[in-house]
């Protein structure tokens, strides 16, 4: 795991986004976006990176939620960033974007179901938008 530091932003599988505010040498007290403050393993943590969707939706969900609505394969482009390989199942990004979106089955089938996806282990995942410099 990298380093982490009081402050810094992190994502948790289960709780979503938080910020770090203690530390000790196994555990980490972060404040939940919902949820509230919890002391959580350091290896239930992953770091958000500065240019991911994660960071823009827990700093200015109101720009998440603009992106989303106006440019949504930039919006998850921007969201594979913050996934191992820039690969993610399509419930993930389903948990990511839901709240930012009105009618997640609408938004998706609209505007994302038919573009790059491929199957893999017989789960819908997305991936290559970012190789081809999307």
């Amino acid at each position: 795991m990298t380093e982490l530091a009081n402050g810094d932003l992190i994502r948790h599988p289960e709780l979503g986004m938080g910020q770090v505010i203690d530390m000790d040498a196994e555990r980490i007290t972060v404040s939940f976006r919902r949820g509230g403050e919890r002391l959580v393993p350091a290896r239930e943590l992953a770091p958000v990176s500065l240019e991911g969707f994660w960071r823009e939706a827990y700093s200015d969900p109101e720009v998440a939620a603009r992106r989303l609505s106006e440019h949504p394969a930039d919006a998850v482009a921007l969201l594979l960033r913050d996934f191992p390989n820039s690969e993610a199942q399509t419930t993930e990004i389903r948990q990511d974007v839901e709240e930012f979106v009105s009618d997640w089955a609408a938004w998706w089938l609209r505007d994302l179901s038919t573009r790059t996806t491929r199957r893999a282990r017989g789960r819908s995942w997305w991936s290559g938008i970012l190789r081809r410099g999307r």
